[in-house]
């Protein structure tokens, strides 16, 4: 595959489909964005695809928009999977060093032994990532190839998906005609689109709020440790506002992005702003004290429902560099400082940029598209066997741009 084919990605939420397409630039240490389409979808609900024809013409719909600004045709795409279907299990492998040197037949070999773990039959393994390997007890080891030894362990993250969940997503993408290359895990796209190599090194808890789940990914001495996803995010927001001020959830959905705050001391005096009925016949004044207070009691569940889960799985001392957070439920003003009281440790959000020829998005809810380009990205520098492809040089450059915001 030439380096400069381009690459599709299908970012698949609960309430938007992301098509983008991108040609790695040979000139400058990036990429080019050939195009890109967001559209609204209400086919899934938690990550899992309840309405077929829906998340159908919402998956088709973007495709063409992206097939339309490029002039092409669009063939094989790679997905993004999040919700509550995806868990992970760690395990461990031990293989005897054949020559007394590691080799890349050693290492692949130690990281089937770890693999080697009954797998549930309702379930399918979508990743199997290195966190560290062993040498004759030498723990810490990143790359292990040509060092001595006799005996090799390998500690891996096993990512898994519900198999059903897997496949009627697949076949949304299938029935549009379309070939689907490769399935990648969000929390592992969104951790590499979003964190510094200093942050994965230290530890940190990367939350990233969507539409129907917060998916939770734990990252310890460069590698993902953990990846869970808690079933509250920014649709329920919405569904409380729109029982709180009884009016439609569109309504309720365009009042938290326009007004929306999570800290309630921040409204300072009387303010309101009109809201529709839910006849859509009336208009009401609603303080907007309320509307903060609203939201706020939702993000303080989300937040200490994650708190509670890495407590309950002795996770809370892997992350002293604090929680990163990203998503569209990232945006609402105030929830730095919640989560700071929360887990009474560092936050920030956590926003990718995309260079495009108009204009630059700077947006938390592009964080997971961004991460499945540079995966796919790694992928095709792995397969083609290059030590200093496009990702390395995207890679370089958005470190740089990591190190310059944080």
């Amino acid at each position: 595959m030439s380096d400069q084919t381009p690459i599709t990605i299908l970012d698949i939420g609960t309430t938007k489909v992301i098509c983008m397409q991108v040609r790695p630039d040979q000139s400058t240490p990036g990429f080019e964005v050939l195009g890109y389409a967001y559209l609204p979808c209400t086919g899934l609900s938690r990550g899992s695809v309840v309405d077929i024809d829906t998340t159908v013409h919402a998956v088709r719909s973007a495709v063409k928009e992206v097939e339309s600004q490029t002039n092409s045709r669009i063939r094989d795409v790679m997905i993004g999977l999040s919700g509550l279907h995806v868990s992970s299990t760690a395990s461990n492998g031990i293989v005897g060093i054949r020559n007394k040197e590691v080799t890349t037949v050693d290492v692949e070999r130690v990281i089937e032994a770890a693999k080697a773990i009954a797998i549930p039959d309702n379930q399918t393994l979508i990743h199997t990532l290195p966190q560290e390997f062993i040498v004759d007890g030498q723990a810490g080891v990143k790359k292990p190839i040509g060092m001595n030894g006799v005996r090799l362990e390998a500690c891996v993250l096993m990512l898994r998906a519900v198999t059903s969940a897997l496949q009627n997503v697949v076949k949304c993408v299938e029935m549009c005609g379309l070939r689907v290359k490769q399935v990648i895990a969000q929390p592992v796209a969104v951790s590499q689109s979003v964190l510094s190599a200093d942050e994965k090194d230290l530890g940190v808890c990367l939350l990233d709020i969507g539409g129907g789940t917060t998916d939770v990914g734990v990252c310890k001495r460069g590698a993902l440790r953990h990846v869970s996803s808690v079933p509250i995010a920014g649709e329920h927001v919405t569904n409380d506002l729109a029982v709180a001020l009884c009016t439609p959830p569109k309504s309720a959905e365009a009042i938290k992005v326009a007004h929306g705050k999570i800290i309630s001391t921040e409204y300072e005096g009387a303010q309101h702003i009109t809201v529709d009925s839910l006849s859509n016949q009336s208009t009401q004044k609603v303080s907007t004290q309320l509307l903060s207070e609203v939201i706020e009691a939702r993000y303080h569940e989300i937040l200490s429902f994650v708190k509670r889960d890495l407590k309950e799985k002795q996770l809370l001392d892997m992350i002293p560099g604090g929680i990163v957070i990203t998503g569209g439920g990232a945006l609402v003003p105030g929830l730095v400082d919640l989560t700071k009281r929360v887990f009474n440790c560092q936050a920030r959000i956590a926003e990718p940029t995309i260079v495009l020829q108009d204009r630059t998005l700077v947006d938390a809810g592009y964080a997971a598209s961004l991460g499945l380009i540079l995966q796919a990205l790694q992928e095709r520098d792995r397969l083609d066997g290059s030590k200093a492809g496009a990702v390395t040089r995207m890679w370089t450059a958005f470190q740089h741009w990591l190190d310059y915001h944080l």
